[in-house]
């Protein structure tokens, strides 16, 4: 009897040893497969986020062409004394994440955050000062200004380009 008792413990132990390799097999798949997918998940929110700027960048350069638009329209017009209607550097979408917003939190530190400060409130100024010299009938300064403000323009394409390929770099 003793030997069957130790034949049915053993078979037993036995059992339980096989069920707790399947058992520890199956937590390190699972653990493999968290695991995983965390890395994956950080992959695809790097991703995102690249592409969020990307977009961001994008939006950005069309709402400058289209404030620029607006000024060439308002001189051609004769609607140069409307300027309430252009935001200034602050108040534009640009302005507002240079200045208080995820721009200011996330890319103070570039070089390229650093150097669109002044080109972007020369857009702003020079496009301003081309509406007051049209309405003023001052064409040698109208198309000076209207020189700057394209220069400048470039300027922060320049560096929105650069911040955008630093964020899509790996």
């Amino acid at each position: 009897m003793t030997t069957q008792h130790t034949d049915n413990a053993f078979e037993h132990v036995k059992q339980s040893t096989e069920e707790t390799l399947v058992v520890s097999n199956t937590a390190s798949e699972i653990n493999e497969s968290v695991g995983s997918m965390a890395s994956t998940s950080k992959m695809m929110a790097d991703v995102i986020s690249a592409a969020s700027m990307s977009t961001f960048v994008q939006t950005v350069k069309l709402d400058h062409l289209v404030w620029k638009v607006n000024i060439y329209k308002a001189i051609r017009e004769g609607k140069e004394g409307d300027e309430s209607k252009f935001a200034d550097h602050h108040q534009c979408r640009l302005g507002k994440w240079y200045y208080e917003g995820e721009g200011k939190a996330d890319f103070s530190n570039y070089g390229d955050y650093k150097r669109l400060e002044s080109p972007h409130a020369k857009v702003h100024e020079s496009g301003i000062s081309a509406l007051r010299a049209s309405a003023r009938g001052d064409k040698e300064t109208l198309i000076s200004m209207l020189a700057n403000m394209e220069n400048a323009s470039m300027e922060v394409f320049d560096c929105l380009n650069g911040l955008d390929s630093k964020m899509r770099a790996p």
